[in-house]
């Protein structure tokens, strides 16, 4: 395969067009990559079996990443109540690595004691979905997603699905990457979820997952103890970085899961979630061979193509940098639409990032 010269600020970049693994990365290779999900959604189901919709409101409805359109839903379910039929309200957030994937806190007022309901599902390490108080809650979906109805009062339910889930996510540490540490002004954090990340948050919100791409986070998957996320958005959405951190029970962990993250088919599975027919998107990716940044530091760089009446139209452009120091790995991500991100805003954003882990 064919390479050419790039520069990266200060480190010299070889690309080349990738087709199996990264180069070099081979001890870090894991058997399989699906366990990692570049895009989880959680979505909970309220069924109000109390007879009266003014029974049942939500009082609080924090989702990461926020969904627009179910924050909406949650005012007006806030003021009018849930319906009675079927289920009532169906609030729904979708979440990437950087904030290592989704996860929703909600409350309901009720007749009986409130309802407080915890949905994660995580990047890497298992799901879950728990609601105490009033309540009675089936898991009807757990794979990279997950999904369950929650029926008010307790009790009332069926018995279809599985019995909630009260695994714990892990700890939220400090800011991964703060905007006081990109160059150039005009930085905000992302606050509209994907709807904030230009075109290639639109392909992650609306394509899904190949099957093959999809696995159950069991109890039983190595899981962090600390994540930590950090993600800033300027011109409309034109360009965005965010970077995530986490911290493992050991440093074998955190190798392998970057090695897990970067490998090819786990860059198989995210080039396919920017590929749509409906927006006429092909994507490509090249690999990034680094210097200067340390040994456990892999990148990669997609192409996405997006083409209008036969001719392609634009190319939007994502970055994606990962390393492991000792127990901690990081995990950064840059897109940017018409050129590709700058080499000195790439390289501050990368360097706070490795700072964060003491690489």
């Amino acid at each position: 395969m064919g390479a050419r010269a790039r520069r990266f600020g200060a480190m010299i970049v070889a690309t080349v067009v990738l087709g199996s693994v990264f180069v070099g990365a081979a001890a870090l290779r894991p058997s399989r990559a699906e366990a990692w999900a570049w895009k989880d959604t959680c979505t909970i189901f309220v069924f109000n079996k109390t007879g009266a919709q003014t029974n049942v409101r939500p009082i609080l409805y924090t989702p990461v990443m926020p969904n627009p359109a179910s924050i909406a839903q949650y005012v007006t379910f806030a003021a009018i109540g849930v319906p009675t039929q079927g289920a009532g309200a169906v609030l729904t957030n979708t979440g990437i690595p950087l904030t290592w994937g989704c996860h929703t806190f909600i409350n309901f007022a009720n007749p009986g004691p409130s309802v407080h309901c915890e949905i994660s599902a995580p990047t890497k390490g298992a799901n879950t979905f728990s609601c105490g108080g009033n309540s009675t809650v089936r898991i009807i979906k757990d794979d990279d997603d997950i999904a369950g109805n929650v029926f008010i009062p307790s009790g009332s339910g069926d018995t279809v699905g599985k019995p909630p889930s009260s695994t714990r996510p892990p700890a939220t540490g400090p800011a991964a990457l703060r905007s006081s540490e990109l160059p150039g002004g005009g930085w905000r954090t992302a606050k509209k979820g994907l709807d904030d990340l230009g075109v290639v948050g639109k392909l992650m919100n609306v394509n899904t997952l190949s099957s093959s791409c999809k696995a159950g986070g069991g109890p039983s998957e190595t899981a962090p103890t600390t994540t930590s996320s950090g993600l800033y958005t300027r011109h409309a959405g034109g360009q965005w970085i965010g970077a995530a951190s986490a911290t493992f029970a050991t440093a074998a962990q955190a190798r392998a899961t970057l090695a897990e993250a970067l490998s090819s088919s786990s860059l198989r599975c995210l080039r396919g979630l920017l590929t749509s027919t409906r927006l006429r998107t092909s994507t490509s990716n090249s690999l990034l061979l680094t210097g200067g940044l340390g040994s456990s530091v892999r990148a990669t760089r997609l192409a996405v193509r997006q083409g209008l009446g036969g001719r392609r139209s634009r190319t939007h452009y994502l970055d994606v940098v990962g390393a492991a120091k000792g127990r901690r790995m990081a995990l950064v991500m840059l897109a940017s639409s018409g050129t590709p991100t700058s080499a000195t805003l790439e390289r501050a954003a990368v360097r706070a990032a490795l700072r964060r882990i003491g690489a």
